[in-house]
């Protein structure tokens, strides 16, 4: 009885897997179409090429930003702070207070802000550290294949 179970579920097995590829296979020959799409959409102008200079300028520009907005916090939020040691110890006078406390939670979002600025200042560095050239090959490549491909250089420095 086990045994028959078995081989029960191994053939549904095995029948499901070649359905499934059959599937694929009449999906893939009816996507091969020799008519082009009618589109009547104006092409759009997508800008200059991005290169390794334009991300590391774009990682200048956030990082600059997140600097920025970091030492405005910091400003606020010790400003803030000053305010209210410097309040008097009348509990019923607090005006000094209330504009203390403002300025440490703008102080704390400001802070909070240059975050994500730092992050992706350091995305867009890393992305022009990787941005590679494109390379010739013709070996061994299909002839329905560009030529180019993407090549990675590797130094390693020996001496002084």
């Amino acid at each position: 009885m086990k045994k028959s179970i078995l081989m029960l579920c191994v053939i549904f097995l095995i029948s499901m897997e070649s359905k499934a590829q059959q599937e694929r296979q009449f999906i893939v020959s009816n996507s091969l179409s020799t008519t082009k799409p009618v589109s009547f959409s104006v092409p759009t102008f997508s800008g200059p090429d991005k290169d390794a200079n334009f991300y590391m300028h774009r990682s200048k520009n956030y990082r600059i930003v997140g600097w920025s907005t970091l030492g405005a916090g910091l400003v606020a939020s010790g400003a803030g702070l000053l305010l209210a040691t410097n309040s008097s110890n009348d509990f019923y006078n607090n005006s000094n207070d209330d504009a203390a406390a403002v300025l440490f939670l703008v102080g704390a979002v400001s802070g909070i802000t240059s975050i994500p600025f730092m992050i992706m200042a350091t995305t867009y560095k890393h992305k022009a550290r990787a941005m590679v050239s494109s390379q010739k090959t013709g070996f061994g490549v299909p002839a329905n294949v560009s030529k180019d491909i993407v090549g990675i250089t590797l130094q390693i420095p020996l001496g002084k």
